[in-house]
């Protein structure tokens, strides 16, 4: 269900906050494990926004803002594990959710991407904003290839002025892939197995209009 990419990109968001002695894996970990994804380095890219500034803000999040766990008394003890917060829980719900409204197979990590910007209190979307991104923006390079950085997108052999995509439309490329592969109680399985079993079930619970927890 989830793709091969995200799976990889989503363990190296929770040891980027296991590694920080972080309390909580938050969407701001993704979005930073994002940076150094060459799928998204493309779709951020193509939409101006500058990377390097964009980790250092994430960066500076994290050493400010994040709580962090005491330093162990031992080097041999094993550190804590971060907890899941409920934003990044909303965030890969709507993910599956859009999903199974597009006929999908696989959630991309560009699905995720998107979905991010349903958190609007987060710090991962005020530093998106900072860039001078939007949700539109990404909606319109990954569903019809219009870039900021041109006017033009090549569609074919021939060069045309693509129109922007709606912000009512909610697609997104689908990417292909492969679903990735449970390999023992890992991080992927721990983070987001209820979440898969549920909506296979039909069980997701609707997030529209929930209030922010």
């Amino acid at each position: 269900m989830f793709s091969t990419e995200l799976g990889f990109t989503l363990e190296a968001a929770f040891r980027e906050a296991l590694n920080r002695r972080h309390r909580y894996f938050c969407i701001e970990h993704v979005l930073y494990a994002f940076c150094f994804d060459d799928g998204i380095i493309e779709v951020l890219t193509n939409t101006s926004v500058d990377i390097h500034g964009l980790k250092r803000d994430l960066e500076n999040f994290f050493d400010r803002e994040v709580e962090k766990f005491p330093l162990n008394s031992s080097e041999d003890e094993k550190p804590e594990e971060p907890m899941q917060t409920p934003a990044l829980r909303r965030v890969l719900q709507r993910a599956l959710l859009h999903m199974h409204s597009a006929r999908k197979d696989i959630v991309s990590a560009k699905d995720v991407l998107v979905a991010m910007f349903s958190e609007e209190d987060s710090h991962a979307v005020f530093a998106m904003k900072r860039q001078g991104l939007s949700r539109l923006d990404l909606l319109n390079y990954i569903a019809h290839g219009v870039s900021k950085t041109s006017p033009y997108s090549l569609v074919g052999s021939e060069s045309s002025l693509v129109p922007q995509h709606s912000e009512e439309e909610e697609s997104t490329a689908e990417e292909e892939g492969e679903e990735v592969k449970p390999s023992g109680k890992k991080v992927l399985q721990y983070f987001t197995e209820d979440l898969t079993a549920k909506a296979a079930d039909g069980e997701l619970d609707p997030v529209i209009g929930r209030e922010q927890e």
